[in-house]
């Protein structure tokens, strides 16, 4: 009897040690080929920067490639600090949300609950809507020649703010989608009108403090700030000092640095439901507006990816690209960030999350760019329809950097070929500008998976 009891036990424990073997060599078979594909991607200079990969809290890839400061050789690490541009928006969009669960704001309050002497225009606007770029607002400050020229310059937000009550708006309120670093602007005065804090203040006491995000805040032109990433540009085959930009400036929208291991810390604490309840993190989660494919919830864009959920957001200032890709059901987690552009952190980003499913991937391609005169870029902005409801919207974001964006989908950047030819930085798409025989741009086609698409210029 004794023997055969023996026998029924150990039976079921050599499963389990089967089992728990086979699950080690298939978590070592997937690291192996995480590091291969960064490997692969380093060696042919495509990428500077940190990224990290975790799955059910374990910690597959988490490492720094190329120089966090290229001038004194000071190499990229996991603690490396690099400016994270919109990602800062989901820390505003929480602020938000906690002040909500303690009783002193409302998403569907009219911001003019709390913002006195707005234009009239904006009397419907409410916090909903900005959190999810329904407002109608302008498009971002970059579109405003007068913002980049003076982005070294510090500013309130209340100055910021101004510089836009006598902007149309695009669309009446909650009618359409636009995203606007703008309406975040003022999410985060309201922020500071309803705490009685400033925003760096309440995100450390409310959000990082309470998470141990101890390498994550507001950058500050002033602030010595130990293992900060400085931020590049290439230009041809060199490599130039970013501008020079007052992150006050982007206070709310884009003024936050961070870490990969912070940021992993942030998606722990959301897969946990810290700070908040489950019915805010399902509103936070829930969509607006959603078309081909993406919707924007509270701080964050949500698609489908693999089948999956995927919930993400990207980040652009000068020398830097961040990207954020969470897969919460199934406890993924990807972050890169870099601080060389032009970079394909994105990129980068998304076939790390294939090879963790086990889906196809391509090694992304060396980007070469040539150096044209940035002035022409001007003519290329404006709106592009590729059909009744579908546009393409080229704007300029920063110095250097022109952007497009199709209708209810995320912001690329485009790189010049030549002064007319521009390929997708993300992805493999390629632009051609066309003019008619004044010089004027009258059309572009988009090439991309070997179709091609001709978008009139009707703005």
């Amino acid at each position: 009897m004794k023997s055969f009891l023996t026998s029924v036990f150990f039976i079921p424990l050599l499963f389990l040690f089967g089992s728990l073997a086979a699950s080690e060599t298939q978590t070592q078979d997937l690291i192996a080929k995480l590091n291969e594909y960064m490997n692969v991607v380093v060696g042919d200079r495509s990428f500077n920067g940190s990224v990290i990969v975790t799955k059910e809290r374990k910690t597959l890839l988490a490492k720094g490639y190329g120089f966090a400061n290229v001038e004194h050789q000071v190499p990229n690490t996991p603690k490396t600090r690099f400016r994270i541009a919109s990602i800062t928006k989901q820390f505003t969009a929480m602020a938000i949300m906690i002040l909500q669960e303690q009783g002193t704001l409302s998403v569907d309050d009219l911001i003019s609950k709390h913002i006195p002497n707005l234009p009239k225009a904006w009397n419907k606007i409410t916090i909903h809507h900005l959190l999810t770029h329904t407002s109608g607002l302008m498009q971002q400050p970059w579109e405003l020649p007068e913002f980049r020229e003076t982005l070294i310059i510090p500013a309130s937000l209340d100055e910021i703010i101004a510089r836009y009550k006598d902007k149309p708006l695009l669309f009446c309120p909650g009618e359409g989608f636009n995203y606007s670093g703008i309406g975040y602007f003022i999410l985060t005065q309201i922020i500071e009108k309803v705490s009685g804090q400033t925003y760096d203040d309440f995100l450390h006491r409310e959000i990082f403090e309470p998470l141990g995000m101890n390498d994550t805040g507001a950058d500050q032109h002033s602030l010595i700030l130990p293992h900060r990433a400085s931020g590049y540009i290439g230009k041809g085959s060199n490599l130039v000092n970013a501008p020079p930009i007052h992150m006050s400036n982007l206070t709310g929208s884009g003024n936050l640095y961070s870490t990969v291991e912070d940021l992993v810390r942030w998606d722990q604490a959301l897969i946990g439901h810290k700070l908040l309840s489950e019915a805010s993190y399902r509103k936070m989660y829930t969509p607006e507006k959603v078309q081909y494919s993406w919707g924007y919830g509270y701080g964050w864009w949500i698609q489908k990816r693999f089948g999956r959920t995927e919930i993400s957001h990207w980040g652009l200032l000068p020398g830097f690209r961040a990207h954020i890709l969470r897969f919460p059901e199934e406890r993924v987690c990807i972050v890169a960030l870099s601080n060389i552009m032009p970079s394909l952190a994105d990129k980068i980003a998304n076939n790390l999350a294939a090879i963790v499913f086990g889906e196809s991937y391509e090694l992304p391609q060396k980007l070469i760019s040539n150096e044209v005169d940035t002035k022409i870029f001007n003519d290329y902005v404006g709106q592009y329809e590729i059909e009744p409801g579908l546009i393409l919207t080229v704007t300029i974001e920063e110095e250097y950097r022109l952007m497009t964006q199709m209708t209810r989908q995320p912001k690329y950047e485009i790189l010049p070929k030549s002064e007319t030819e521009f390929f997708v930085l993300a992805f493999d798409a390629h632009l051609s500008f066309k003019r008619d025989k004044s010089g004027v741009v009258t059309h572009v086609i988009i090439y991309q998976s070997g179709d091609d698409m001709l978008a009139k210029k009707i703005k």
